[in-house]
């Protein structure tokens, strides 16, 4: 997509072309947009979207809103996210699992 997360190593490599994605999610309405990517969890609204994005079950995304290579991760606990889907409506449910860690990794 393209909004910027705040964090820059996932920021400089986001979608050249997400705002006309955006746009065209938006004039669609009625959506919710779920996605991973970034590697830790981020929550908000862009182009009138709500959005979830959801950490990672391997590498975790280094929260530095300084300049820091992407493909850093730290060794904060993975997650995974579950979407219950209902009639009335949906509620996304995520869970961390501790690993070892091993400190910052490199990429």
């Amino acid at each position: 997509m393209r909004f910027d997360s705040g964090i820059m190593g996932m920021d400089k490599i986001k979608r050249a072309n997400g705002d006309a994605l955006l746009r065209l999610m938006a004039e669609a309405g009625n959506l919710h947009l779920i996605c991973g990517h970034i590697h830790r969890t981020l929550s908000g609204i862009t182009h009138g979207l709500p959005l979830g994005i959801f950490k990672s079950r391997c590498r975790r995304g280094v929260l530095a809103f300084a300049a820091t290579p992407s493909r850093l991760s730290s060794n904060e606990p993975v997650a995974y996210a579950i979407a219950l889907l209902a009639a009335h409506g949906i509620i996304i449910r995520s869970d961390d699992v501790r690993l070892p860690d091993a400190g910052i990794l490199g990429g």
